[in-house]
């Protein structure tokens, strides 16, 4: 399940694991490719693992207005996984 554009969270027998890929914008001299941030981190619970998206994706805010914007952004997302998830349940 895409977050934002750089976290996916995904589902396993036992585990959600929260994926981390960021492109740095410089160019790899080995392969001529982009260069990646990568890091995974793997969670027993779906909310332990939100809980460290939601701390991960505001600590870049610079201001107080832009943490709001993108608390709300955030919200609408983890909405979207729970109705999501509901939908599933009902089946």
């Amino acid at each position: 399940m895409k977050l934002d554009e750089n976290y996916t969270l995904e589902g396993e027998k036992y585990n959600w694991i929260l994926v981390y890929n960021m492109p740095t914008g410089e160019i790899s001299e080995k392969t001529g490719k982009e260069t990646i941030t990568k890091d995974k981190w793997y969670f027993p619970k779906i909310e332990q693992a939100l809980k460290i998206y939601v701390d991960h994706a505001l600590k870049p805010s610079k201001t107080v207005v832009e943490m709001l914007k993108k608390q709300e952004e955030i919200m609408e997302v983890i909405d979207a996984l729970t109705i999501d998830t509901t939908k599933r349940k009902r089946k």
